[in-house]
């Protein structure tokens, strides 16, 4: 019967949303471990220039990340760590703690340009001399245009915070100020 096929509202199949899960191919790391043993010269830089040998070890965790591309083109986002320790045999005040994390986007902007943003925190730690310890934070920012497959050049700006918790200001004749040192430093660099 004819009429008794158009009774019945067909209702449209149900739609299947997926979400794409990230392989493996998305996230890639890089580990770098290292130990040395070392002379420093002149490890306190003073007059006396007396030498000493040090320990150093070093850990570096990189990773990269391929976000979903959109209108402008390619994103990836590169973070990761790096501890650096070294200690001396005889001048210990000099011996160092230093890590740092950060975290950058690169915007892929046409097949030889990117465009990157990023910060970083650092902490530096002197655990026999607290005058040097600082936290630093730091905004930076820059193009990057490829040549050739192994040529580019590249224009970077840094701004860069310190705070020296256990370091007072010091003025141009030496005199110390009663207010904590921090420093900003800004960078302009092309390579």
């Amino acid at each position: 019967d004819q009429d008794g096929a158009y009774k019945y509202n067909r209702l449209p199949p149900p739609q299947v949303f997926v979400r794409q899960v990230p392989s493996d191919r998305d996230l890639s790391s890089d580990l770098t471990v290292g130990i040395a043993q070392g002379v420093d010269t002149n490890p306190i830089l003073d007059s006396t220039h007396k030498a000493d040998n040090y320990n150093q070890e070093t850990l570096d965790m990189r990773f990269k990340y391929k976000l979903p591309e959109n209108s402008l083109g390619k994103l990836e986002s590169r973070f990761g760590f790096d501890l650096l320790n070294v200690n001396y045999y005889n001048h210990t005040d000099v011996n160092i703690f230093d890590g740092t994390a950060d975290i950058n986007l690169d915007q892929r902007l046409s097949p030889d340009l990117t465009l990157s943003a990023g910060y970083a925190f650092e902490a530096l730690w002197f655990p026999n001399s607290r005058a040097g310890n600082y936290v630093g934070n730091e905004l930076n920012g820059g193009f990057k245009q490829e040549l050739t497959d192994s040529v580019y050049h590249k224009f970077f700006y840094r701004l860069q915070f310190k705070n020296y918790p256990d370091r007072k200001a010091m003025l141009g004749n030496g005199i110390l100020m009663s207010e904590l040192r921090s420093d900003i430093k800004s960078t302009l660099r092309y390579e």
